[in-house]
């Protein structure tokens, strides 16, 4: 049995009321399906201004979004205070991303299905293109990563896109 999660925020909250305006906007829409927004807004209201269970569920629907969106983000910290709070995990955020940038090129999966690192000079030769030019610093029995750091390799990519 699959689970839903019936919800307790705005409109996942309108559907389990008793009184769902939602049928009735739907139903107006399907009538008439070519209308323009203000006709359906029109049709709806003379609906439901004289029916006060179906206003009663549009205004508590719109207090709970409301009532949400002027609380939700409230804290009692400064904002100072939350910013030092949360300085460490911007800097492992950068750590990561820094490190990721760094290895992006040996880590490309080359036609052989070997990471770019991992290739040798006679497997970079094979490939051609900017290849070519890692196949002439790259001994044929030496791989990238033990001859070249990945910034000389962003580099090397560099100057062949370039050219």
């Amino acid at each position: 049995m699959t689970h839903t999660d019936p919800g307790t925020y705005g409109a996942k909250r309108a559907t389990w009321r008793t009184t769902d305006p939602r049928p009735l906007l739907r139903r107006i829409i399907d009538q008439h399906p070519r209308a323009d927004e203000s006709v359906w807004r029109e049709e709806f209201w003379r609906e439901v201004e004289s029916d006060p269970d179906h206003l009663r569920a549009i205004v508590e629907y719109w207090l709970d979004n409301n009532i949400l969106a002027l609380t939700r983000q409230r804290s009692t910290r400064p904002t100072a205070e939350r910013s030092e709070a949360a300085r460490p995990v911007v800097e492992k955020i950068r750590e990561r991303v820094s490190h990721e940038v760094r290895t992006a090129f040996l880590m490309l999966v080359m036609p052989n299905g070997k990471e770019l690192g991992e290739c040798t000079g006679a497997d970079c030769k094979k490939f051609g293109g900017w290849c070519a030019q890692l196949a002439r610093a790259v001994p044929a029995n030496k791989t990238v990563a033990a001859v070249l750091s990945e910034k000389q390799v962003a580099s090397m990519w560099k100057a062949a896109s370039k050219g």
